[in-house]
């Protein structure tokens, strides 16, 4: 998981100026994955990417988010820096109870079908040994 968040992350970094700042992955703190149609599935993330600017020797943390969707086979990558205030929301992510992973409030990624429940997460009568 934690290739796919900082693919992510280099994809995105591709188009900002950060040229002289070292990164690596830090640590993935929450994951979601989504699955609406046998050709539409998204995988949501929180983690951190530590980085070190070149004139000094402090590496330090942010959070990001980032989404890995795929559509027909094609896969997609979006990721950006949470701010301490974002609250996007994610039907995907809220059906299936994953209230701790937060989404940009500026939005951008999918959201999801607020119709579409996971039929066997809180159904007693369904048999966990096969």
């Amino acid at each position: 998981m934690s290739e796919e968040c900082f693919l992510a992350f280099t994809k995105s970094a591709e188009n900002t100026h950060s040229e002289g700042i070292e990164h690596k992955f830090g640590e993935l703190r929450s994951q979601c994955l989504s699955v609406e149609a046998h050709n539409k599935i998204f995988h949501h993330y929180n983690f951190t990417i530590e980085e070190k600017h070149e004139i000094c020797d402090v590496w330090t943390s942010k959070v990001y988010f980032a989404e890995v969707k795929q559509v027909s086979g094609v896969k997609s990558y979006l990721c950006c820096m949470l701010e301490p205030d974002d609250q996007g929301h994610c039907h995907g992510c809220k059906n299936q109870d994953m209230y701790e992973l937060k989404h940009p409030s500026r939005g951008g990624y999918e959201e999801g079908d607020a119709g579409i429940h996971w039929p066997f997460m809180d159904d007693p009568d369904y048999d966990h040994t096969y």
